[in-house]
């Protein structure tokens, strides 16, 4: 048990001797302070820290513990194992290559996560503050099971993927701050469904050319989706907000859409449902049915500019009320399916033919 400072000056071990392993308990200081390559616990020597590990240099290799406190160091902490996390952890420079378990755990400073399960018991929940930055890099796997969520910065780099297990009931990333793809990065169904994504914060794409949300991981939108680069895909989800920037946003799979919405850059390729929904901004439709479900209604702003392009098919369900610009080009065509019997276009701007473009009957009546 130390309250003091526990001191490795080259590359040192804490190995098991005898029937069992016992335990090394933290209150004070664990530095490494000499040797460029790693000082290692054992398997069957787990740490118990409420104190300070600090890696001056080279690598501390955890495989085991019971973790608060901090980890410092301008070296690494490496841990790969099993760990519980307790209260608040504090990091310089941890590197996970482990499974993590802990209930309201709230995680500070600079964390790099290349394999693992996050919160994979039931009950486990993880809080990211706001001077955090988590950044995923490639390794197979990273698979979050339990409610993750940022106030500070989330950041898959590499390429990456981060999967969600949705086994437990709880899997969601919840993103008050920014989520920050800087590759061509994904966000994936694992085990038996994908859970969510949340994003009342920013969700950007700054780097790369392609990041995909699959369509087992809905996206929950209500603040921005910014494509600064390449393009987004968003497979299901449901949506309101603003989706932004120089890159594109591919809308796919089936999206509920809530209230307002704008856009410079969203290119539809999906069912879309919602009831008295206003649509701002640049849009592009390329196929899809648009309010196939019973009261569905969609209104297109007055700065609104709504442009079909070839792809079959665009079928209108619902009302449309455009005070904004509709733009046929292409040429392209637009089907009217009155089977619900509210199929309509109600122009009260600008609806324009570039090209030899048709409306059109589908299904039941137009």
């Amino acid at each position: 048990m130390n309250y003091g400072t526990l001191e490795s000056k080259a590359d040192d071990s804490f190995q098991t001797s005898g029937t069992g392993g016992g335990r090394i308990e933290n209150l004070g200081r664990l530095v490494k302070s000499g040797g460029t390559g790693a000082t290692t616990l054992s398997t069957t020597t787990p740490l118990i820290n409420t104190g300070t590990v600090e890696a001056r240099t080279g690598t501390i290799q955890i495989p085991r513990g019971t973790l608060s406190g901090a980890f410092i160091g301008a070296g690494i902490n490496h841990w790969a194992g099993e760990f519980l996390m307790q209260g608040e952890v504090a990091s310089w420079n941890v590197l996970i290559n482990a499974n993590l378990y802990g209930t309201n755990v709230s995680l500070s400073g600079n964390w790099t996560w290349q394999t693992g399960n996050l919160g994979p018991q039931i009950g486990n929940s993880f809080n990211l503050t706001s001077n955090t930055v988590l950044t995923l890099i490639p390794g197979s796997h990273k698979i979050l099971h339990c409610p993750l969520t940022n106030h500070g910065i989330v950041r898959l780099s590499g390429s990456t993927i981060l999967y969600l297990d949705h086994l437990l009931g709880a899997s969601r990333l919840v993103n008050w701050n920014l989520l920050d793809s800087t590759s061509d990065d994904g966000i994936a169904v694992s085990g038996t469904s994908g859970g969510r994504i949340e994003n009342p914060g920013v969700f950007r794409k700054s780097g790369g050319g392609s990041t995909v949300i699959s369509g087992g991981t809905p996206l929950w939108n209500t603040g921005t989706v910014e494509a600064q680069t390449g393009r987004i895909q968003v497979n299901n989800g449901t949506l309101a907000g603003v989706f932004l920037g120089a890159g594109g946003i591919d809308w796919l799979g089936n999206i509920l859409i809530l209230g307002q919405v704008e856009s410079s850059n969203v290119l539809i390729n999906a069912n879309l449902y919602g009831t008295n929904i206003t649509l701002s901004g640049r849009w592009t439709w390329q196929t899809g049915h648009v309010g196939p479900a019973a009261n569905n209604s969609f209104t297109l702003a007055t700065n609104a500019h709504l442009t079909l392009i070839p792809g079959n098919y665009k079928i209108l369900h619902s009302p449309l009320t455009n005070r904004g610009t509709v733009r046929l080009t292409g040429p392209t065509s637009l089907y009217l399916d009155h089977g619900l019997g509210i199929a309509r276009v109600v122009n009260l701007n600008l609806f324009e033919f570039t090209g030899d473009d048709n409306i059109l009957v589908s299904v039941t009546s137009g």
